[in-house]
């Protein structure tokens, strides 16, 4: 029986993500006008936070690696967006009708 290597064995998705999780802060911090400004953005969102996770995985279909990696990423970005629009425990408002 043939054993086929799983898809993440190349590091390329791994140094692909290396180098958006360094390139956008910076890009970001130092307000540079470049052409692909936004398209690093959107490939920071879409691959960062899900291609370690899908690396450690190791499927054998790069085409479930890559369907892993951008679920993973996703799902991240609504959780923290769900998280960050949360108001504060503890912090409760009155209607403005209420008011005295």
């Amino acid at each position: 029986m043939r054993r086929f290597a799983p898809a993440t064995d190349s590091p390329v998705a791994l140094s692909v993500a290396l180098v958006l999780s360094v390139l956008q802060p910076l890009v970001v911090l130092t307000d540079v006008a470049l052409p692909g400004r936004t398209w690093t953005a959107v490939a920071y969102a879409l691959l960062v936070p899900g291609v370690p996770v899908a690396a450690w995985l190791r499927l054998p279909s790069r085409v479930a690696t890559v369907g892993i990696a951008v679920a993973v990423s996703i799902s991240v970005q609504i959780l923290v967006a769900m998280v960050s629009s949360r108001p504060p425990t503890g912090h409760r408002t009155r209607p403005s009708s209420c008011r005295p």
